[in-house]
């Protein structure tokens, strides 16, 4: 009877357990599905508020700027605007969207009316949120504002993002560059000075495409960038002197074929080949067989480039080096400059590969 009763008594707490735990999970449930309710509905409520303003302040801007008259101050409807939108600054959601409604239309627009825009960004004080930006711990925020900067030509912030030149983030450095090079066009360049992070490839790229978009071509001295600790400014450096035919960095650049850095040894051979430094030649012929094997090859084409007939005792001499990107343009280089030479040297050759190339000469 007293077993009975223990697992009786055992058996109601267990059931008793059971149903508070399935009141708690059932009360666990109903919560969730209010609290997803209340998400949801706030998220459409804050979608709709969004799509609101963001029509709102379109049509403030577009208004704003076709309210333009020939005065160079606002018209009373421009004023009007202005108010209205410095109402929403305070409100950092509001603020947002006025911003992206702002970056929009930039990109939208061109000619006189960017100008009316920049004025507009100007006297709203949007900037000042901007540069705030720059102070975040938070990388993608600083790029953020660094752009902002950057596409609304605020050149105030030229101290504070300068300061970021040779931050540890490379994202944040290329977007400090880029804001240098599209505010101040080749003066930008003077960061070069003192940059001592890597410039990528990529970021070569970049810059080069921004400068290729100015109608002036008054570049810096670029001597002192050729003399850089930095490779990867050297080697930008290079570009910029092929493309802007530097002819007065003769010295450096010649000075750069004793460079530690073998890509920079290449590039210089071929920035000197491009600009037809004939003394760069010659010294590369002098000392042919001290030279790296890519700086023998690059040579080659600086000869196919710049050739002469006081280059045919040096062509003689290594006409029958082993490496066929060597021995092959030599031979067309010969062709070039004395066919009697040439066909003295083809009609008596016995080895395979060598009358494989000139047969290969002969139909090409």
């Amino acid at each position: 009877m007293n077993i009975i009763s223990s697992n009786f008594n055992n058996s109601s707490h267990a059931i008793l357990f059971i149903w508070i735990f399935s009141l708690f999970f059932l009360l666990s449930i109903i919560l969730l599905i209010v609290y997803i309710k209340i998400l949801r509905t706030n998220i459409r409520i804050k979608k709709r508020k969004k799509r609101i303003l963001k029509t709102k302040f379109e049509t403030y801007l577009i208004t704003y700027l076709y309210s333009e008259d020939e005065n160079e101050g606002n018209t009373p409807e421009q004023e009007d605007i202005l108010k209205k939108l410095k109402k929403h600054l305070d409100n950092p959601f509001d603020r947002k969207l006025m911003v992206s409604s702002f970056l929009k239309l930039r990109n939208e627009i061109s000619g006189e009316t960017v100008d009316l825009i920049f004025k507009l960004y100007h006297q709203l004080g949007l900037s000042v949120y901007a540069m705030n930006k720059l102070k975040s711990r938070k990388w993608h925020k600083v790029v953020e504002g660094i752009r902002e900067l950057t596409l609304f030509h605020i050149i105030e912030a030229n101290n504070a993002i300068a300061a970021l030149k040779n931050h540890p983030k490379k994202q944040i450095n290329k977007e400090v560059q880029l804001y240098l090079l599209n505010i101040f066009n080749f003066k930008g360049l003077a960061f070069l000075d003192t940059l001592t992070a890597p410039l990528s490839e990529w970021d070569q790229i970049e810059l080069m495409e921004v400068l290729n978009r100015f109608d002036s071509q008054d570049i810096p001295d670029i001597k002192p960038w050729l003399k850089s600790s930095n490779d990867s400014v050297v080697i930008f450096t290079l570009k910029l002197a092929k493309t802007y035919i530097q002819m007065e960095a003769e010295e450096e650049l010649i000075a750069l074929l004793q460079h530690p850095n073998l890509t920079v040894r290449v590039k210089a051979i071929d920035v000197l080949s491009y600009l037809n430094v004939l003394s760069a030649k010659e010294l590369l012929k002098t000392n042919f067989n001290t030279l790296h094997e890519d700086e023998q090859i690059v040579l080659m084409e600086m000869m196919q480039n710049i050739y002469e007939a006081t280059d045919i005792p040096f062509i003689m001499e290594h006409i029958h080096h082993e490496n066929f990107a060597i021995k092959l343009p030599l031979l067309q280089i010969l062709k070039s400059i004395d066919t009697e030479i040439y066909n003295s040297i083809t009609s008596t050759s016995t080895d395979p590969e060598f009358i494989k190339i000139i047969k290969h000469l002969e139909n090409n």
